[in-house]
């Protein structure tokens, strides 16, 4: 179980499946990686890689998943390292949205 302190609420959020890592083979547009929650006090990496013509975005959440920021797009392989603090909790996600879709496999990965 992993506990976060909201440091201006002072709540607390108990998150138990926390997840390191997670990837996704994008084939198709609106497919995304699982949210993922991670470590506020660490950096993470988004690695973006394929043969495809679409944009691949990684997103992010400060509502448990009901709405999603675009943070940082792709229309080329990348490898990036991005900051995690923010409001807590926040979660992440990598894929490709509808509309931004042509052809090809998008090969997404959020690591920490």
């Amino acid at each position: 179980m992993v506990t976060y302190a909201d440091p201006d609420t002072k709540e607390y959020f108990d998150f138990p499946d926390r997840k390191v890592s997670v990837i996704k083979s994008v084939t198709n547009a609106n497919s995304f990686t699982d949210p993922v929650l991670l470590d506020p006090s660490k950096p993470a990496s988004l690695s973006v890689s394929g043969t495809f013509t679409a944009t691949a975005r990684l997103l992010r959440s400060f509502d448990g998943g009901t709405t999603w920021h675009s943070v940082f797009t792709s229309t080329t392989p990348a490898e990036i390292l991005f900051d995690t603090s923010g409001p807590y909790p926040v979660l992440w996600k990598a894929g490709v949205n509808t509309g931004d879709f042509t052809s090809g496999t998008v090969e997404v990965g959020i690591y920490q």
